[in-house]
């Protein structure tokens, strides 16, 4: 019995090792140009003082020649690169910006970041089991997802389809499952034309790209749904107005975000969370808020604010949850103004980042 227990044994440590071992050769999801992105940052990363990580609305709105060009100085330049992330969860950008800083960018000094939401939904039913899903499924994000789908109100039985959701992908993540093509890839030194020709795009705009001209009929029919029923898109701008839901933080995993915070104030860097002009509401924000895990933060997703009204104006808009390139310039002239306001309070306040040579 003892003997069938070690063989047991030394079966699983020898199979979590090989494992372990494998998930260093497993690249990022070329899905979305996810890996084309990392890659374009990688090349530029010491360059780098600040980021900007987030979802789509970050990817979408976010021009980082126009914020460096606002905040910097001759004396004091400022370098900045976009990290937002098409059909990004709040796991997915944690899982990203654990990867950023892990490549230790020797000038990083602000990260700007959307708030984490808490959800364990995915976007889309096609994103679920797919390479890109299993590469954030590591065993505490798998955990901290499990949880929040099992605290999750209405219909039990869904809630637990959706955590075992979380498991199962969080298997695969233990077993490399499905990596072997990407990694023979890797071996091959497969680079895929529009791989590279995504990386060059977006390591001309440090990481900004635009929707306007994109092919893809996934852009395209979102587009076209937008100029179709313009008063559906005014609805839903009204309905973001006037909604005042203060969803309290029970069951919500508030360990991502104070662990966040954590891994960038060991990085050297500060943080600012960031709402960008989303159409889609936040309802656990105030709770957020109140409970002081937001210190610093920038709203740009109210209509009813004369700063932020333009921005849901269609002219500016891409689709309804996206700005145009003349949305994002707008929205970047205004961020960077804000950001010069929040910088100079901190340097005020006598809270420097630390050099690098401090970290």
């Amino acid at each position: 019995m003892m003997r069938s227990a070690a063989f047991v044994l030394v079966a699983l440590v020898g199979f979590l090792l090989t494992s372990t071992a494998v998930r260093t050769l497993v690249p990022w999801s070329d899905a979305y140009d996810l890996r084309a992105k990392l890659e374009a940052f990688a090349e530029v990363k010491d360059e780098i003082d600040a980021v900007h990580v987030g979802s789509s609305y970050t990817f979408r709105s976010v021009q980082p020649a126009i914020v460096d060009r606002t905040l910097g100085t001759e004396a004091r330049p400022l370098r900045s690169f976009n990290l937002g992330v098409d059909g990004g969860t709040g796991y997915e950008i944690d899982a990203v910006l654990e990867h950023v800083l892990a490549t230790r960018p020797a000038r990083l000094r602000h990260v700007l970041i959307e708030p984490f939401d808490g959800s364990p939904h995915f976007l889309s039913p096609r994103n679920v089991e797919t390479p890109r899903s299993v590469r954030w499924h590591t065993p505490g994000r798998t955990a901290s997802a499990m949880g929040a789908a099992l605290g999750l109100g209405g219909e039990t039985t869904l809630n637990l389809e959706l955590a075992w959701t979380h498991l199962r992908l969080g298997c695969w993540w233990l077993a490399n499952y499905g990596a072997g093509p990407s990694i023979a890839g890797e071996w091959l030194g497969d680079q895929p034309a529009a791989r590279l020709a995504a990386r060059e795009q977006l390591a001309s705009e440090r990481g900004y790209q635009a929707l306007d001209g994109r092919e893809e009929p996934e852009f395209l029919e979102r587009r076209a749904r937008l100029l179709a029923d313009p008063a559906a898109f005014g609805a839903e701008v009204a309905a973001l107005s006037n909604r005042r839901e203060h969803k309290p933080l029970d069951g919500f995993p508030v360990e991502v975000l104070r662990s966040q915070r954590a891994r960038i104030e060991a990085a050297g860097a500060r943080v600012i969370h960031v709402v960008p002009p989303r159409i889609s509401p936040l309802p656990s924000l105030p709770a957020l808020i109140d409970a002081g895990l937001l210190p610093v933060l920038l709203r740009y997703d109210d209509p009813t604010d004369p700063e932020v009204a333009p921005l849901y104006e269609l002219r500016l808009r891409y689709d309804r949850g996206h700005l145009s390139r003349a949305g994002a310039r707008l929205f970047s002239e205004l961020y960077a103004r804000d950001l010069a306001v929040e910088w100079a309070r901190a340097d005020a306040q006598d809270v420097p980042a630390p050099d690098a040579a401090d970290r």
